[in-house]
């Protein structure tokens, strides 16, 4: 899935970098977009039953931790409303658990540039040891056929998209 999805991974980086950490209002519309896209799929992955397929994904959330982050700054999100066929069946489940577990591995560098001050929650989120392999090995036995990584890859190819939707509002946002 890496590999099939990483021109949407690396256009995504590339959008984000634009959001400038170190100033308070960048961090401020980086938290936004953030926001209102991984609420909005948080939602959407629970209705459809995420909990299923992966018994730990109550405790994966951050969606509440970006929550608390735009009260703090007081910023007001609308999160982005997600069709559930984003997230019908199990390989677009794991589609999405995927892009959203892997946007843990930057948080440790995002975090460094971000002002003393700032509400960190979401970048401070705990990362328990073994959490990012676990989800590849379950990955591995829902993905098998390649009937459902493809689907997987065109929905993780969807919720990138929803992240980069919001990104770019929040880029231009006055």
């Amino acid at each position: 899935m890496r590999d099939a999805t990483r021109d949407a991974h690396e256009r995504l980086d590339a959008l984000f970098m634009g959001f400038d950490l170190r100033d308070p209002d960048g961090y401020r519309r980086f938290i936004g977009a953030q926001a209102e896209a991984m609420l909005g799929i948080e939602d959407a992955l629970d209705a459809a039953g995420a909990g299923d397929v992966l018994p730990d994904w109550p405790e994966r959330r951050r969606g509440h931790l970006l929550a608390a982050d735009a009260r703090a700054l007081g910023i007001a999100i609308d999160p982005v409303p997600i069709d559930g066929a984003m997230v019908a069946g199990e390989a677009r489940i794991a589609a999405a658990l995927y892009v959203l577990e892997g946007s843990r591995h930057g948080a440790r560098h995002l975090r460094r540039l971000v002002p003393e001050g700032a509400p960190l929650d979401f970048l401070d989120a705990d990362q328990p040891a073994g959490n990012w392999s676990k989800l590849l090995a379950k990955l591995d036995t829902i993905l098998y056929q390649p009937a459902s990584q493809d689907v997987a890859i065109v929905a993780a190819r969807e919720i990138f998209g929803v992240f980069e939707y919001r990104g770019r509002a929040w880029l231009t946002k006055a």
